[in-house]
């Protein structure tokens, strides 16, 4: 586990202050939930939760029926990091962190459907860049208002309206599997 040399004290409710700088560099905003587990060495790690990642199963086969039936690359992801792909490299994308204008992009809470032959520029899935794609679509998933990740679908076409509504459908399945 990486060093930082930040001592806090837990104060008379059992509360710990995580240090401005830490909470920047792992993106965690104001609502963010953690989850707090213990090692056998006796620590206590912090972590972002994702509830996305338990649905990892499920994300899995989402993306590959997207794939198999609209023949397009799909990445499933949470609010930080892609979680699930098919027809894309899963080495290179999983677990990769999500580039900054899809986390934004994402939190507007709308699909976005874009065409380069609309002249319209293609939102980046990762931070260290992606294949030229002519057609994109992204999905947020959302859980009691709140969006915990998108499906992006990068396709070597054009994408329509029709496409972005069967997306959403899967994305919908998602939503309701996390309301179970």
């Amino acid at each position: 586990m990486k060093e930082t040399g930040i001592v806090r004290r837990i104060d008379e409710l059992g509360r710990i202050v995580i240090p401005k700088e830490m909470r920047r560099v792992l993106r965690m905003a104001t609502g963010t939930p953690i989850e707090i587990k213990t090692t056998k060495e006796g620590e206590i790690v912090l972590s972002k939760y994702s509830v996305i990642c338990e649905l990892k199963d499920y994300a899995n086969l989402v993306a590959k029926a997207i794939f198999d039936t609209m023949n397009m690359c799909v990445a499933i992801c949470d609010t930080d990091k892609v979680v699930s792909v098919a027809g894309l490299s899963k080495k290179v994308y999983v677990d990769s962190p999500i580039h900054e204008t899809l986390q934004r992009v994402v939190g507007y809470r709308k699909p976005l459907l874009l065409n380069q032959s609309d002249q319209a520029t293609m939102i980046p899935v990762m931070m260290q860049g992606d294949s030229t794609y002519q057609g994109q679509i992204i999905v947020p998933i959302t859980k009691d208002g709140d969006v915990v990740g998108a499906i992006v679908v990068l396709a070597d076409h054009d994408v329509s309206l029709a496409d972005v509504k069967v997306v959403t459908g899967f994305a919908t399945y998602l939503k309701l599997i996390l309301e179970e």
